[in-house]
């Protein structure tokens, strides 16, 4: 699961403490693969995770190409373009990590018009950087409950 190894990158080379960092979310926190959330449990870092690296690409092209202009409603039957573009609408997170075995790829992501603009290198900033290298207020934040829209 290439979450686990981002998960362990994200605590053990980028600073981010133990406590602010949570993978395979519950369906009330959007079922999200990785999230990085600032003290008060705000989403700054979502991370979207393929077994296939390929994927990632043609999903973020797909969904900027299907989602920038508005949000998708989720009525329709599963479709991994539309779940990340309700995702990322949802939550507003800062950065979006795009997750595959042995790749990891950091995007700003800007809203309406909803994109993802690649990082410095593609590289997720350090916790320090993003004022996260603190211990959260309590020792483990708990998932995020989010509302759907």
């Amino acid at each position: 699961m290439p979450q686990i190894a981002a998960y362990v990158d994200a605590i053990l080379h980028l600073g981010y403490p133990a406590g602010r960092v949570l993978f395979e979310l519950p369906g009330a926190a959007l079922q999200l693969d990785l999230a990085i959330l600032d003290d008060t449990g705000r989403v700054v870092v979502l991370g979207e995770a393929k077994r296939d690296t390929a994927m990632l690409a043609t999903l973020r092209a797909n969904v900027e190409n299907r989602y920038s202009a508005t949000a998708p409603d989720m009525s329709a039957a599963k479709d991994e373009v539309r779940q990340l573009a309700w995702r990322l609408w949802t939550v507003a997170p800062d950065y979006t990590w795009l997750i595959g075995p042995n790749h990891r790829l950091a995007f700003e992501t800007r809203p309406s018009p909803l994109r993802l603009q690649l990082t410095s290198g593609g590289r997720l900033p350090p916790a320090a950087n993003l004022g996260l290298d603190g211990q959260p207020p309590v020792a483990m934040m708990p998932p995020p409950k989010l509302r759907r829209p």
